[in-house]
């Protein structure tokens, strides 16, 4: 009987170690991008351009770990243009996630701070969303695709076409990058998602919305000095064709009132009068119309100079996100 009962205690022992083994085994192969991540995050030092990135973002722990592990980068122009390749002529890429790792370009540009942190989140839910499984991301992509539809406008869709065409099959992918970092209302259940990798998601957005209005002023400001423009330039074209018109016909009559008086067709001195205090009307009139396309031409050359500076404007902040290109320190 005691013979029978150590059997039975051992016994027990060897299946409870063989079921945690097997649980073990199971942990490892069910997690794997887990164990990869905390070892690799342990190896992983930040430098003080990703400590202030960190600082400012606000992973979770659990997305930390994940961004740590994607040995997150600042680089210039040159490291930056090797390792991420931009796939589509007249744009400009701030980041990538590649081969497990994030590369962020070194923008410089002041009125664009803020600028690698946004890139820096946004290529951090690159990661975490290579490590969602099927089921999550089928899930989550529903949810994403009914926030694109609330709030798409037409840069928005433009957006998302060149996406298409750069990165087929990543749409989803993407949104879930752009919603989480730009949009600053969602629905509770995108930001319940979120909120697993970020202590606030809301400041990331901010922080986009602010250094993205200087180019959204400036595109509106360029629509508007457009449209103004076209409309000045319609009112001149018909007031110098009417004043022409006046002109020409003023003349004539001036030609022949002349010639009348040399004449001596006018038999009064009241008729004379007349019709030279009608020839005078006109011409003030005339005149006011001259000293009208003159103020338009004026505002229209103004606006012209107006719109070249936000061109300028434009070209600079378009230029420091360009890696392709050398830009200045702002």
């Amino acid at each position: 009987m005691v013979f029978q009962q150590k059997f039975f205690w051992r016994s027990v022992r060897v299946l409870i170690v063989i079921v945690l083994a097997s649980a073990s085994l199971f942990f490892v192969f069910s997690n794997q991008h887990g164990i990869r991540d905390y070892f690799a995050a342990q190896k992983y030092k930040p430098d003080a351009e990703i400590s202030k990135i960190e600082n400012r973002i606000k992973p979770t722990t659990t997305a930390k770990t994940v961004f740590y592990a994607s040995n997150p980068n600042v680089e210039n122009s040159e490291e930056f243009n090797q390792n991420c390749k931009n796939h589509e002529e007249g744009s400009a890429i701030l980041g990538c996630y590649k081969s497990g790792e994030i590369r962020i370009y070194d923008v410089k540009n002041s009125k664009l701070n803020g600028i690698k942190d946004v890139t820096a989140a946004h290529e951090l839910l690159h990661a975490i969303w290579e490590r969602m499984s099927l089921s999550e991301r089928d899930k989550i992509g529903k949810l994403l695709n009914a926030e694109y539809d609330r709030v798409k406008d037409a840069d928005f869709e433009k957006l998302m076409q060149s996406y298409d065409r750069t990165e087929p099959g990543e749409r989803i992918n993407e949104l879930h990058s752009l919603i989480g970092t730009e949009q600053l209302e969602i629905s509770k259940e995108l930001e319940d998602h979120y909120a697993k990798f970020f202590e606030n998601r809301k400041a990331i957005a901010q922080i986009y919305q602010s250094y993205n209005k200087n180019f959204k002023d400036l595109r509106i400001r360029e629509k508007t000095l457009t449209n103004e423009l076209e409309k000045i330039k319609s009112e001149i074209e018909q007031l110098t064709k009417k004043y022409s018109e006046e002109l020409e016909y003023l003349n004539t009559d001036i030609a022949e009132f002349n010639s009348d008086a040399k004449n001596g067709a006018y038999k009064t001195q009241a008729e004379f009068n007349a019709d030279r205090a009608k020839l005078l009307r006109r011409i003030r009139n005339i005149e006011t119309s001259r000293l009208k396309i003159n103020d338009l031409v004026n505002s229209y050359n103004s606006k012209i100079n107006e719109l070249n500076e936000v061109s300028v404007q434009q070209n600079e902040l378009y230029k420091s996100i360009n890696s392709n290109l050398n830009s200045p320190s702002l």
